[in-house]
């Protein structure tokens, strides 16, 4: 018995790895944005600040695709410029800052997932 199920179980994981299906991290019932950083500090500084759940996230790709990226997901529409809301999830995008002393912008764009704040 214990046969058939490694064998069950191993034919699911091939048809999955030969299917291209797979399960990308989400947060608040949204999907993450593919291959962005977690950034546990910046999420603890937005659930303090706010006093709602938040979970911020860094990528190297620019503002404008990562709106795009969200904006393409069903029942998401723009509240603000930077902000995309379905529900009571709030999609805030951030560009790459610019250090003031430098003049020099970060090479990553910053968004948080998060609930709605109104």
């Amino acid at each position: 018995m214990e046969r058939i199920q490694k064998a069950a179980v191993a034919m699911a994981l091939a048809a999955a790895l030969v299917t291209g299906v797979a399960h990308a991290e989400q947060k608040l019932g949204v999907e993450v944005y593919a291959g962005a950083q977690f950034l546990p500090a910046k999420s603890a500084y937005v659930k303090s600040a706010i006093g709602a759940d938040a979970s911020c996230y860094r990528t190297t790709d620019g503002a404008e695709a990562v709106t795009a990226y969200f904006a393409r997901m069903p029942g998401f529409s723009s509240v603000e410029r930077n902000v995309l809301r379905r529900g009571k999830v709030d999609v805030v995008v951030h560009p790459p800052a610019v250090d003031r002393k430098t003049g020099v912008a970060s090479s990553y764009t910053v968004f948080c997932i998060m609930m709605a704040t109104e």
